[in-house]
């Protein structure tokens, strides 16, 4: 029996190292050092990796998750805000191969390709990435893309809001998904968390 729970895992790693999600492997320990900032919210730092970022008050934690993706080192975050009731996702992942900043622009393009492909395999149903509803950004000095996918659940119109930052080594996306409406209210709590983020 463990043996093959041991398989499942293995199996499941090499599975999400593709799609680019964490594999739903057994809790980890916690790897993030959190530091409290009175009436704003909590600072969170993966020392090991050198990404940062800070979740606004009402906002945790929930699970943290390092893996394998595709050969290079990733993690990825899942938090919990409170106040909205919604499930925010962080992923990140340090390259191996580097980009040059003439490239950074297209390696983000792609992402929207592989985000598709991904969550259709998943079973969401009508998920599409119009080209209006994405725009490049800068976060800090690292250079963002922002997009907005819509797609159907039961016989609700949801979205997903999805922004990639992108170094020479390192690619972080956010990624929330929520009703339509419900969403609209929610892009200013998110941002607090862009602005925050710290990749190297």
């Amino acid at each position: 029996m463990r043996g093959q729970a041991i398989l499942c895992a293995l199996l499941a790693r090499t599975c999400f190292a593709q799609f680019g999600d964490a594999p739903q492997l057994p809790m980890q320990e916690p790897f993030l050092v959190e530091s409290r900032v009175a009436g704003i919210g909590t600072d969170f730092a993966d020392n090991q990796y050198h990404v940062g970022f800070r979740l606004p008050m009402k906002w945790k934690v929930v699970r943290q998750t390092r893996f394998e993706d595709g050969g290079d080192r990733a993690a990825t975050i899942t938090t919990y805000d409170a106040e909205s009731k919604l499930d925010v996702g962080i992923y990140y992942r340090l390259e191996t191969r580097s980009v040059g900043a003439a490239a950074i622009d297209d390696a983000l393009r792609q992402e929207i390709g592989k985000k598709v492909n991904l969550r259709t395999r998943q079973g969401l149903k009508n998920y599409a990435i119009k080209d209006g509803d994405c725009g490049f950004r800068m976060i800090g000095d690292r250079r963002a893309l922002a997009c907005i996918a819509t797609f159907s659940s039961g016989k609700e119109s949801k979205s997903e809001y999805l922004t990639w930052v992108r170094s020479w080594h390192c690619l972080l996306q956010v990624w929330v998904q929520a009703r339509t409406d419900q969403l609209a209210g929610f892009r200013n709590r998110i941002e607090a968390l862009l602005q925050s983020l710290e990749i190297p």
